[in-house]
C-alpha cells in the first residue's frame, strides 16, 4: 500500500508539471491575439495576465506538492506505526498461544491424574466394602461358634455341679454313686464330661482294688467322705475348675474378638466415608479442569486466527 501511494504521488507531480507546460504553450499561442487586442487599451496587457496566471498556477502546484508530501509523510508514518503494532500483536499472540498450550497441557495432565486417583479410590472402596462384608460374615460364624462353645462349657459346669451335689448326698451306697454318675452321663452334657463320667463308672463297676472299691464294695462304715477321699469328687472339682476357666477364657476371647471387629468395622466405615468425600471433591475439580481446558482451547484457536490475519497483513505491507 505504501508503494502504491508513492506511485500515486509521483504521477500527480508529473501531471502537474505537464499542466504548467501546457499552460505556457497555450499562453504563447494566444499571445499575439492578446497583444493585438491589448494595444487598444491602457492598463494590464494580455501578456501580463498570462504571466500572472502562470505564477498563480506555479504557487498552486507548489502548495499541492507540499500538501502531498505532508500527506505522504503522514501516511508513511501511519504505515510504520501500523507495522509496529501488527508485529507487536503477532508477538503477543505467539506468546499467548504458547502460554495457552502449556496451560492446556497441564490442565489435561491434572485431569488425567485426578481421573486415575478417583479410579484408585473407587477400587479401594469396593475392596473395603468386600472386606467389610467378609468380616461381618466371619464375625457371625465366630459368634455362632462361641455361642455353641459357651453353651458346651456352661452345661459342663452345670452337669458337674449336679454330679457333685448327688455324690455329696450319698451315704454308704456305691450303687447310688454309680446311679448318680450315670444320670449325669445320660443327661444333656458335652462329650468331654460324658467321657469322664463313663471313666468313673468303669472304675466303680470293674476295679475292686481301686480307692473307690468297685460296685461290689459295700462296707457299712463307708460314707460320703470316703467317696471324696477315693478321688471321684476331687477329680470332678478339678474338671469343674477347668471348665470354668475355659468358659471364662472363651467369654474373654469373644469379647476381645467383638471389640476388634467393632474397631475394624468403624475403620472400614470411616475409610469408605472419607474416600467417597474425596471422590466427590476430586470429581468436581476434574470437571472444572475439563471445562477450563475447553475454554483455553477455544481462546487458543481464536488467538491463532487473529495472529494468522495479522501475519497476512504484514506480508502485504
Amino acid at each position: 500500500q505504501a508503494r502504491l501511494v508513492q506511485r500515486t504521488f509521483s504521477s500527480s507531480r508529473v501531471a502537474m508539471k505537464c499542466a504548467v507546460r501546457l499552460g505556457a504553450a497555450a499562453a504563447w499561442a494566444v499571445l499575439p491575439s492578446f497583444a493585438a487586442a491589448g494595444s487598444a487599451h491602457v492598463g494590464v496587457t494580455p501578456l501580463q495576465k498570462v504571466v500572472q496566471m502562470l505564477a498563480d498556477m506555479a504557487v498552486t502546484a507548489k502548495k499541492e506538492k507540499q500538501d502531498e508530501e505532508v500527506s505522504f509523510s503522514a501516511f508513511t508514518q501511519w504505515c510504520a506505526d501500523e507495522i509496529s503494532n501488527l508485529e507487536g500483536s503477532v508477538k503477543r499472540g505467539a506468546e499467548e498461544i504458547e502460554s495457552l498450550s502449556a496451560a492446556i497441557g497441564k490442565t489435561e495432565s491434572d485431569a488425567k491424574i485426578l481421573g486415575e486417583e478417583i479410579a484408585t479410590l473407587q477400587q479401594d472402596v469396593s475392596k473395603f466394602d468386600a472386606d467389610l462384608k467378609a468380616s461381618k460374615e466371619q464375625r457371625a460364624k465366630d459368634h455362632e461358634a462361641y455361642v455353641a462353645e459357651e453353651k458346651d462349657y456352661s452345661e459342663s459346669v452345670d452337669a458337674i455341679e449336679r454330679a457333685l451335689d448327688t455324690l455329696s448326698k450319698q451315704d454308704y451306697d456305691r450303687a447310688g454313686t454309680a446311679d448318680a454318675l450315670l444320670q449325669v452321663s445320660n443327661g444333656h452334657v458335652p462329650e468331654k464330661a460324658r467321657a469322664l463320667v463313663a471313666t468313673f463308672l468303669d472304675m466303680l463297676r470293674d476295679d475292686k482294688d481301686s480307692p473307690l472299691g468297685g460296685m461290689d464294695y459295700s462296707a457299712p462304715e463307708a460314707n460320703a467322705y470316703e467317696f471324696q477321699s477315693g478321688g471321684v469328687i476331687a477329680m470332678l472339682k478339678r474338671l469343674q475348675d477347668e471348665f470354668r476357666s475355659q468358659l471364662s477364657t472363651c467369654q474373654k476371647e469373644e469379647m476381645n474378638s467383638q471389640h476388634a471387629f467393632n474397631m475394624a468395622e468403624q475403620d472400614h466405615k470411616d475409610f469408605i466415608e472419607n474416600a467417597a468425600h474425596s471422590v466427590e471433591e476430586m470429581s468436581k475439580e476434574k470437571s472444572q479442569k475439563t471445562e477450563q481446558k475447553a475454554l483455553d482451547e477455544k481462546q487458543k484457536k481464536a488467538t491463532e486466527g487473529v495472529k494468522a490475519e495479522n501475519e497476512a497483513t504484514l506480508s502485504e505491507m
